[in-house]
């Protein structure tokens, strides 16, 4: 019978270890089940980051698109508006050029000028 009961002492020690190991293996299966759920989480909220930034950055694209449209279009009125106030200062000095011309040939002062000579003669 001692080789019965070391067979017996065996098989309890080999079943003691089993139910050890099924243990450590379910404690194991539930840590990865946390960790599975806490990826899956992690990765979904990284999904949405990654369609947030796509969707902001095209936006940024846009936008950019659209201020340097909008630069050319000022860029252009601000030129067209240089060259008309220039026009503008080019006909306001003729127009002053013959105010001047006028009063130097003034027919009123030509009268004056012939009443003082006549006077002085």
């Amino acid at each position: 019978m001692g080789r019965f009961s070391r067979r017996r002492e065996q098989a309890e020690q080999l079943a003691a270890e089993v139910a050890a190991l099924r243990q450590q293996l379910e404690a194991l299966g539930s840590r990865l089940d946390v960790v599975t759920s806490s990826t899956n989480g992690q990765t979904k909220k990284l999904d949405e980051l990654t369609a947030t930034s796509t969707d902001l950055s095209a936006r940024i694209s846009q936008v950019g698109t659209e201020v340097t449209h909008q630069l050319s279009e000022l860029s252009n009125d601000l030129e067209r508006l240089a060259k008309e106030q220039a026009r503008y200062q080019i006909a306001f000095r003729q127009d002053l050029a013959e105010v001047a011309d006028l009063a130097r040939h003034d027919p009123s002062q030509d009268d004056r000028s012939a009443s003082a000579r006549e006077i002085n003669s």
